[in-house]
């Protein structure tokens, strides 16, 4: 760790080089302990998510702000790690590279919890509920942007959703309106949001965009918003965009039990194909679906 801290010295303060290194060190550390070696796409990500659980040195939990660097410098001692011939970082290296632009990946629910942790402390109004938002309810940006005030309203009551609040969503990609429920975990933040902030944003502006540029008569860029989410889940070391929350939306109504069909017509698919896509089982997934099926025995299994 020494040539790796004397490296960084060349061309970063002392204090940088230092922390960088020690997070290397626990990166080490941690890969050694969970048998985490540097194989995988999602070492970064894994490590993220491992410092987002596990207390820092006062046993509070680290902070956003705490991850950014720890995953920084593991990143930069696996750029290192590759530049001395080490073939498995030079894999991973690629490997992370390219999951940053991977529209497959799914994260779950731990990375989306240090996602939106992160969004909140880093991002202005409206772009930090925006991300809860597309979390809580898997639209597009570009559905989502264009929401009115008077497009959310509590559900009926028809014992899947009870008690959820329904987006109406006007302004789709097929051009069909659709209903899409946003998942109760949520709703607190999107509440706290409409009550307190969103009447700051709106000002004397005579509109009703739920997510408008500040005192300004017109919602916010789906570009800006794509934009600004991905850095953020860039620098925690998350390949998370708004597309990849889709996809975390829909595996949470899967999770739930809730039908293929019905969460097509959720997110406005028509496509089965194009659907499969969104859902990949876990090893975890299989292993519930299974137990379920075993607890209600050969006959409900028949009926």
């Amino acid at each position: 760790m020494e040539e790796f801290r004397d490296h960084l010295r060349r061309a970063s303060a002392a204090q940088t080089a230092d922390s960088y290194a020690r997070w290397a060190t626990k990166a080490e550390r941690w890969s050694d302990s969970t048998g985490a070696r540097v194989t995988s796409n999602r070492l970064v990500y894994d490590f993220a998510a491992h410092l987002a659980s596990s207390p820092d040195g006062d046993g509070k939990r680290h902070a956003p702000s705490t991850i950014r660097v720890g995953c920084a410098a593991l990143r930069r001692y696996l750029d290192w790690l590759a530049l001395r011939g080490y073939p498995v970082a030079q894999q991973v290296r690629a490997e992370i590279q390219h999951a940053q632009v991977e529209v497959q990946f799914t994260p779950d629910d731990a990375g989306v919890g240090l996602f939106l942790t992160a969004v909140d402390a880093e991002l202005h109004e409206p772009y930090a509920v925006l991300a809860h938002v597309l979390a809580g309810t898997g639209m597009r940006v570009g559905e989502a942007v264009t929401i009115l005030g008077t497009d959310v309203a509590p559900s009926r009551d028809d014992g899947l959703t009870r008690g959820w609040l329904i987006f109406t969503l006007r302004q789709t990609k097929n051009h069909q309106s659709r209903q899409v429920p946003l998942l109760p975990e949520y709703e607190v933040r999107l509440r706290r949001y409409v009550s307190r902030t969103r009447p700051d944003l709106l000002g004397d502006e005579p509109h009703d965009y739920l997510f408008p540029v500040r005192r300004k008569a017109k919602p916010v860029s789906r570009t800006e918003v794509a934009r600004k989410l991905s850095q953020v889940g860039q620098r925690i070391g998350i390949p998370i965009t708004p597309h990849a929350l889709r996809r975390f939306y829909v595996t949470s109504l899967m999770r739930r039990g809730v039908e293929a069909a019905t969460i097509m017509k959720v997110i406005g698919h028509t496509d089965a194909d194009t659907f499969g896509r969104y859902y990949k089982p876990t090893a975890e997934d299989l292993v519930g679906k299974l137990s379920q099926s075993m607890e209600r025995g050969p006959s409900a299994q028949r009926a």
